[in-house]
């Protein structure tokens, strides 16, 4: 939380921070950057990105590559299900099910429908724009 701070007092605009990546408006200085312990990554320019809550997020990079992240569940295919998230609008996608049996021996896995409810997302502050979309 410090470092985002010190982010945030560099006049960096924070978009998505986990523990391990951050999206900004600008490169971050290089001292920051490479492959010590405690530097960041470089991994694209980011044209488009919706960041839904922690880890669930999708990104369009400048080269139109999609970098997308979703802990627990399938991943929304596409921009389309971010957008209506944002636009508080539920959307429907799966989640592994792990089935065992210990007794016989045996695990099955399989995919089992969820609703994401677009107001589940608690664990993070919404920003809202001038027009109340966050």
């Amino acid at each position: 939380m410090k470092d985002d701070q010190n982010t945030i007092n560099k006049g960096y605009k924070i978009y998505y921070c986990d523990t391990d990546s951050i999206v900004i408006d600008k490169p971050l200085d290089k001292n920051f950057v490479g492959e010590g312990i405690g530097q960041f990554k470089f991994i694209a320019k980011i044209k488009r990105g919706y960041f839904i809550s922690n880890k669930l997020y999708f990104m369009i990079d400048q080269f139109n590559n999609i970098i997308s992240g979703s802990k627990g569940i399938n991943s929304p295919t596409n921009e389309n299900d971010f957008i209506n998230l944002l636009n508080n609008v539920s959307i429907n996608s799966k989640t592994k099910l792990s089935i065992k049996n210990v007794d016989e021996g045996y695990v099955i896995i399989t995919d089992r429908d969820i609703k994401l409810n677009y107001n589940s997302f608690k664990k993070r502050m919404k920003i809202y724009d001038e027009n109340g979309r966050w």
